[in-house]
């Protein structure tokens, strides 16, 4: 076996593999690794390859060069959603290539991989503060499918990614208003345009997502029996708009309003149906019901633009339009509603609202012993 010699914190060894392009048919490849063991065990893993005569030369291809080419052969052949396909772009272009993309496929080992991810989690999000865990996840994602790829065009002998521990990322919470708050936000409503007052209410009083919000059609909203059908999200990305399936499977959903919550609904209807009349032939009919003047589904930044607004005229902190569905799952949740019931109305899972919201669950044990004693001393038992 070939001498293994420690190198400041590193070990390494030279080895003898086959290489058709030199004179002698072979070459001498460095091997180097955090440990002894794992150079010893490189070496043993060539020497057996070399045997069965299975051998080839690590790939000098730059990641720079492969990435996208192997991320865009994926995305023509796998069944993804285009929103994911534009993220995984962005992942790579913005955070993988920029940290890696110098490096040649032959070098990305776990070690070296698992030191880039850790520097882009510190300071990989705007202003360099730490990336999310949901982030990072993504990113290791994109460099699973990348590096899979590389092994199965014989790049490299085996994925890197299949012992990398990705770090936890920053845990992002979205805050939720307080009782206080949301009562500040329903006297600017009550103030609002017709758009503003029924879109901000509807997010507040079922909790849905943004996406789900901007893909209703009148046609979804029952105003006999106060039911609204939740069955498809729309996403904005640069240069393309589209709708499909919501998030997953849950969020397929009808969600059941009062006649009152889906008053502003109707008088923003009654001011639509203006628009259409003046903007005539101008009028794109598509059902939607969130348009601007010309019947055209409001852009995905529009709604955080008019929140913003309402939160200013309310003298509150600016926080993101997400935490109107956050306030409707905690109030619902301080209210004593069960999980799964709430779970069920926002289009997601019971075990995702007891993991988001178990923040709230501690305040609420209170309320449980004290329910027990009083079942106890009642003799209700």
């Amino acid at each position: 076996m070939p001498k293994v010699k420690k190198r400041g914190d590193k070990y390494t060894a030279l080895v003898w593999v086959p290489d058709s392009n030199k004179p002698l048919g072979k070459a001498q490849r460095r091997i180097t690794r955090r440990t002894r063991s794992e150079v010893e065990k490189e070496i043993r893993r060539i020497e057996i390859s070399k045997d069965e005569g299975t051998y080839s030369q690590p790939s000098k291809r730059l990641v720079a060069d492969y990435f996208p080419e192997a991320l865009e052969r994926y995305i023509a052949t796998a069944d993804i959603k285009p929103q994911s396909a534009s993220d995984y772009r962005t992942w790579l272009k913005n955070h993988i290539i920029p940290r890696m993309g110098h490096f040649q496929l032959q070098e990305l080992n776990s070690f070296a991989i698992e030191s880039l991810l850790l520097e882009i989690q510190s300071n990989g999000a705007r202003g360099g503060k730490p990336l999310s865990s949901s982030s990072m996840r993504q990113i290791g994602i994109v460099l699973s499918i990348c590096l899979k790829l590389a092994v199965r065009h014989k790049h490299l002998k085996q994925n890197p990614m299949s012992d990398v521990r990705l770090p936890k990322g920053h845990k992002k919470e979205v805050p939720a208003l307080n009782l206080e708050e949301l009562e500040r936000v329903e006297e600017v409503l009550i103030k609002s345009d017709p758009l503003t007052a029924s879109l901000i209410r509807l997010a507040r009083d079922t909790g849905a997502r943004k996406g789900e919000l901007l893909a209703l059609r009148w046609s979804d909203i029952d105003f006999e029996k106060n039911l609204i059908s939740i069955s498809k999200t729309a996403y904005d990305r640069p240069g393309v708009r589209y709708e499909n399936a919501p998030k997953s499977k849950n969020s397929t959903r009808k969600v059941e309003l009062t006649a009152n919550q889906l008053m502003p609904l109707k008088v923003w209807r009654k001011r639509q149906s203006e628009q259409r009349l003046k903007a005539g032939s101008f009028w794109v009919d598509q059902d939607y019901v969130f348009t601007n003047g010309k019947g055209e589904r409001i852009s995905g930044g529009y709604p955080y633009g008019l929140w913003l607004k309402v939160c200013d005229r309310a003298g509150i902190a600016r926080v993101p339009f997400h935490s109107l569905r956050h306030s409707h799952i905690t109030t619902l949740l301080r209210a004593g509603r069960p999980a799964h019931i709430v779970a069920r109305r926002v289009g997601d899972l019971p075990t995702t609202i007891l993991e988001t919201y178990a923040h709230i669950m501690p305040l609420d044990d209170q309320h449980s012993a004290l329910t027990f004693e009083k079942a106890i001393s009642s003799g209700t038992m």
